[in-house]
């Protein structure tokens, strides 16, 4: 894992089964989206919402390693927009803001949301601290893009 390097070692693993069944029973204004092909899972992403604000987040989107530059990202990054919007719309109608954080150091990723419309908008402290070793830095750069599929 690329953001293995700041996290106390039992916190390396990035999910597990049963934090992805956690996710998806307690919450019903969050879940994980899946991309598949041949009934295998090649990508997956972390979707929330918030109707009373109308905004959306993703993140921990993830391309199994030979899977990678076959366009499941961005495909992901598609349903999530959608899927927010779809969410949203049964409480109001209009654009739907969505976010996604990154980890600073992961500036290979910042091209590829921008590409997609995401822009910086603000910068702020890491969401986990106490899974952070000591003496190190994380802050998660904020992206956000308003779509609206009317």
């Amino acid at each position: 894992m690329a953001d293995s390097y700041f996290k106390k070692p039992e916190f390396k693993d990035r999910t597990t089964p049963g934090y992805v069944e956690e996710v998806v029973v307690r919450s019903e204004h969050e879940t994980f989206l899946v991309y598949e092909s041949d009934g295998r899972v090649l990508g997956s992403v972390h979707v929330s919402w918030s109707p009373s604000d109308r905004k959306g987040q993703f993140g921990m989107l993830s391309v199994s390693g030979d899977a990678q530059k076959r366009g499941i990202g961005g495909a992901l990054v598609s349903a999530v927009q959608k899927y927010c919007w779809d969410q949203l719309q049964k409480s109001s109608s209009g654009s739907v803001t969505i976010t996604m954080p990154v980890i600073h150091s992961r500036t290979d990723l910042i091209p590829f949301y921008e590409k997609r419309g995401f822009a910086h908008c603000d910068t702020k402290p890491f969401v986990a601290p106490e899974i952070v070793q000591d003496g190190v830095l994380v802050e998660m750069l904020i992206f956000e893009k308003s779509v609206n599929f009317e």
